[in-house]
């Protein structure tokens, strides 16, 4: 499936005229801290180039500029703040290669995040998702089957999550993991490792 820029709300946007309704069309949930930091115990960053292709207002990237030497790069199919650039990931047709991409993306275009990704790391890709992406008929056929995950980090407790730009935490009832993908081991055959992040 081809995705359009135009497709359920997926339109480039100007960041002055974004409204709620459009934020939340995009699945704009910013990262709490703590989960890159949960994720910097698991993945060395430094002396790496970073792609993170759904900035939204940089809460990862801000976070491995602070703690890691990583040379990152911050685009978004909105700029809402200066130093993004403005990129629709699924759409660009660059032959860009990255060290590693990090990012939680939205959750409807996840699979196609993953696939795209695959394609433009050349060591690691690393995803901020639901649980649920383990499961599904079509991610099994397109992802799990091919190129299943090399190792799974579950949150045994629910992260707090920023909706949209908004400052003010929310509780979440969702089970958040980072999916790893590490192109070294690919190469071989392997098994999915599930690990545990507690607090």
């Amino acid at each position: 499936m081809v995705l359009k820029a135009s497709d359920k709300g997926l339109a480039t946007l100007g960041a002055t005229n974004l409204t709620n309704k459009k934020r939340e069309d995009l699945d704009f949930y910013s990262t709490p801290e703590i989960a890159t930091k949960e994720l910097m115990k698991i993945i060395d960053f430094n002396d790496t180039t970073v792609l993170e292709p759904a900035c939204g207002t940089l809460a990862i990237s801000k976070v491995l500029e602070k703690y890691t030497n990583a040379n990152i790069i911050n685009k978004d199919i909105v700029a809402r703040i200066d130093g993004i650039q403005e990129e629709d990931f699924l759409l660009s047709s660059n032959d860009e290669k990255y060290d590693m991409i990090v990012t939680n993306p939205p959750f409807k275009y996840c699979q196609e995040f993953v696939i795209k990704a695959l394609g433009k790391a050349t060591k690691k890709v690393a995803m901020l998702m639901k649980i649920q992406f383990l499961e599904g008929q079509k991610r099994y056929d397109k992802i799990h089957k091919v190129t299943p995950p090399t190792e799974v980090h579950i949150f045994t407790y629910r992260l707090p999550y920023l909706r949209g730009d908004s400052v003010q935490e929310t509780s979440s009832a969702m089970c958040l993991c980072w999916f790893i993908w590490d192109k070294e081991t690919m190469k071989n055959e392997y098994d999915t490792k599930i690990k545990f992040i507690g607090k």
